[in-house]
């Protein structure tokens, strides 16, 4: 597996089965849809638009991994799926603009 692609029946297996989730039928769609994510060329409205609620834990697990976040920070996948739910339950509701996608768009 080449680092930093999803591999939900091998390492990211724990993450794929956290409730709640996705159900991961086409890994090639969710590794196209996160094409570039560390880019500035990055198209979060479509990524959002494919991932919608599940958008913020899905790229925050991406870049814990693809950084090393987790060891580096002895970062529990626990703590990041806790973390981004608790910021999808506040951050959002504050203004109108504080929406996923401009959240995802500013990672």
């Amino acid at each position: 597996m080449e680092p930093g692609i999803l591999d939900p029946e091998g390492e990211d297996e724990e993450f794929f089965n956290c409730e709640p989730l996705i159900e991961v039928d086409d890994m090639t769609m969710i590794e196209s849809s996160m094409d570039k994510f560390d880019e500035v060329g990055f198209d979060a409205a479509t990524y959002c638009g494919i991932w919608t609620e599940n958008s913020l834990r899905i790229i925050m697990y991406k870049l814990f991994k693809v950084y090393e976040i987790f060891p580096q920070f002895d970062v529990s996948l626990k703590s990041l799926i806790n973390y981004t739910l608790e910021i999808q339950a506040g951050y959002f509701n504050e203004n109108d603009y504080h929406n996923q996608e401009a959240l995802i768009d500013s990672c």
